[in-house]
């Protein structure tokens, strides 16, 4: 699944006719039709740092060597929205104060950090960064919502943001976290 899908589906959902013609077909976007995937694929981005951010990190592990038990996010290959433990060399977490842009650390050594990072921005042939876990439909109601925003469609914007956050929230469930409610007997 790649970004051009959440595209499609969101200017579905926004009835954006031009621009869903322009994705199905093979020739180059051109004017307006252009203009309007290009702001797509920016709410779009901005709709995948979000989800990074606030539902489901993107996690990774990374080890480093911290010098006067400081480490600067900079080193780092992504950039962190979040730690969430580090390790020492031998596999024992460790404590660490986490600041804006680095972590504070008992002493010098290796370290292996897990921690949350914000997406790169992809372009419409990037594939998806949640394709297992987040259908592109759920992207796509966060992406209306954005553009609706910036669009000045407020009333818009509050049903797509419903409807992305509910989404979220069922796709942030875990199959075996949802519940059957339990039976009553009359």
């Amino acid at each position: 699944m790649d970004l051009k899908t959440v595209v499609y589906y969101a200017a579905m959902f926004l009835q954006l006719d031009d621009v869903t013609e322009a994705l199905e077909g093979d020739l180059p976007y051109e004017g307006e039709a252009a203009a309007e995937i290009d702001r797509l694929t920016r709410c779009a981005n901005l709709v995948l740092s979000e989800t990074a951010a606030d539902y489901m990190p993107l996690k990774t592990r990374e080890e480093i060597y911290c010098r006067d038990g400081e480490m600067m996010f900079t080193e780092l290959k992504k950039p962190v929205v979040d730690v969430f433990s580090v390790s020492s060399s031998a596999g024992v977490t460790v404590p660490f104060k986490q600041y804006f842009d680095r972590l504070i650390l008992p002493k010098e050594g290796s370290y292996t950090v897990e921690y949350g990072y914000a997406p790169d921005k992809l372009a419409l042939d990037d594939p998806l960064p949640y394709s297992e876990r987040v259908s592109a439909r759920v992207l796509a109601y966060g992406t209306a919502c954005e553009y609706c925003i910036i669009s000045g469609m407020t009333d818009e914007a509050v049903l797509w943001d419903k409807r992305y956050k509910d989404a979220m929230h069922l796709s942030a469930i875990q199959k075996n976290e949802r519940r059957v409610a339990r039976r009553r007997w009359l």
